[in-house]
């Protein structure tokens, strides 16, 4: 299958991210299905990822015959993997693409041509991505303490009472928030 130089930036995430490429195209039974690319989930995914170039593939029918193909086949040999589909380049037909919806997770990249084309792609597949969190600090500031810090800045003192009973529970910011309500209702009548 034709391969086009987003296809390629595709594979070349999903192997940074632990997705293992299958060259030759896989063989389920007797079957072998061929696409633009095709890669498992190796150590943190159970993912079955195939890629549809439709820039130069541009029979409709023909990609979701096959989608089906594979996706009944998957299904024959009983198979655990969840099934991806991503769409590299014009969308398919919104019609074919909810019918493929019911048998594969579709992700579409589009054609990407920007100067963040890396990005943009990287976007599209953060749901078969690793998560990317920040490492924590000992600097970390309790809300409580960053709010403390806010109110004593903007003159609010008056609302410490009700903060400082968030330690104690839901019941004691209710009861803060009512003697702190009663007492200005006091202060205007």
């Amino acid at each position: 299958m034709n391969k086009g130089k987003n296809v390629d930036k595709v594979l070349d995430i999903l192997c940074q991210n632990g997705y293992q490429p299958i060259p030759e195209g896989i063989r389920i039974g007797n079957l072998t299905f061929a696409f633009s690319g095709i890669l498992v989930g190796t150590e943190h995914s159970f993912d079955l990822v195939v890629i549809v170039e439709t820039q130069s593939n541009t029979d409709q029918m023909a990609i979701r015959r096959q989608v089906e193909a594979l996706a009944r086949a998957l299904d024959m040999v009983e198979s655990r993997r969840s099934f991806t589909l991503i769409i590299v380049g014009p969308d398919l037909n919104h019609i074919i693409v909810r019918e493929l919806s019911n048998v594969c997770r579709i992700l579409s990249i589009g054609t990407p041509t920007d100067s963040a084309v890396d990005k943009t792609i990287r976007a599209a597949l953060a749901v078969l991505l690793p998560l990317d969190l920040p490492l924590a600090t000992e600097d970390i500031s309790s809300p409580l303490v960053m709010l403390h810090d806010r109110l004593s800045k903007s003159n609010d003192a008056e609302m410490w009472p009700i903060v400082d009973a968030a330690l104690d529970g839901t019941d004691s910011v209710e009861q803060a928030l009512r003697t702190w309500l009663l007492d200005q209702l006091e202060e205007t009548s």
